[in-house]
């Protein structure tokens, strides 16, 4: 699993972008969860840090089911740090190394 990542918030969409089941860095506070949209994550438009455990997004069976199915579909994510791409379910993991606290909600 690749190390070299920076420290990111302990949430898996924020600042990316979704095309075509790649990940890109938006550069921003984008929520890779309105796919097809470019919005920012709600938790920060309200004064709060981003965290995946604690996002209003986080609360219905379709946010369960689109993650599932990154994971299942070999969604790529493109991080600055690998611009060659890793799986998402990769990606999870090193969120959830990054913030273990995470790992059980």
């Amino acid at each position: 699993m690749p190390t070299n990542i920076q420290k990111r918030c302990p949430c898996y969409g924020f600042g990316f972008a979704v095309r075509t089941r790649v990940l890109t860095p938006s550069w921003g506070n984008q929520c890779a969860l309105y796919i097809g949209e470019a919005r920012p994550c709600q938790m920060e438009i309200q004064g709060q840090a981003p965290d995946w455990g604690k996002c209003p997004l986080n609360a219905g069976a379709i946010c369960r089911q689109t993650f599932g199915r990154w994971c299942q579909e070999a969604v790529t994510v493109i991080a600055p740090e690998h611009p060659e791409g890793i799986q998402f379910r990769e990606w999870v993991e090193i969120v959830l190394a990054q913030n273990p606290s995470e790992r059980y909600k």
